[in-house]
């Protein structure tokens, strides 16, 4: 790594900082490793201003899972909010299983005339159930069942303790959070 030469204003530090994309590494409190670059720790331990949650929005890989689980959820009357936890944590947990998975394989198919062709993923790994992901089944069999016309509406039923419990804690998140109008 060279020498650095630039002069940021202490608030652009902070900025970089508190988004984690900063290879520089703090050696004393009032310094920066890099030449010439130095500046007080109140600008670098000042705020960010907290984003506002978008409801129903998933970025990254993961997106189209997690915005079919969301969506699967709110099917089933869970609220917005707390559907949007759920969703992220659903997310997450697909992609800890998705890592793990050594069989995890793709393929794609033969293209059509149109040049459109199907991808394939398939995985044999095993992960041990979350909760995110029993809600997220749960909520799946429910809109199945009523797609099918054997049950009239698609609720969630009462669910075993572990389960009320982190729906409490995803109801509970949910009313902590700054959402986006």
């Amino acid at each position: 790594m060279g020498d650095c030469n630039a002069t940021l204003e202490p608030t652009v530090l902070a900025k970089i900082f508190a988004s984690g994309d900063c290879c520089l590494k703090l050696t004393r409190p009032e310094r920066l490793v890099g030449k010439h670059m130095e500046t007080n720790t109140a600008a670098v331990d000042s705020p960010v201003a907290k984003q506002k949650l978008i409801v129903g929005r998933f970025s990254g890989m993961l997106g189209a899972f997690q915005l079919n689980a969301y969506n699967t959820l709110i099917a089933c009357k869970v609220n917005n909010v707390v559907a949007h936890k759920i969703a992220v944590d659903f997310g997450s947990d697909v992609g800890r299983m998705m890592k793990s998975d050594p069989d995890l394989a793709s393929k794609v198919s033969k293209a059509n005339k149109d040049g459109m062709s199907k991808l394939t993923i398939k995985g044999g790994g095993k992960i041990a159930t979350s909760p995110s992901m029993s809600v997220v089944r749960l909520a799946q069999q429910m809109h199945e069942l009523y797609k099918e016309g054997l049950i009239a509406e698609r609720d969630l039923p009462q669910v075993p303790l572990n389960l009320q419990e982190y729906i409490g804690d995803s109801e509970h998140w949910a009313q902590t959070q700054d959402i986006a109008s």
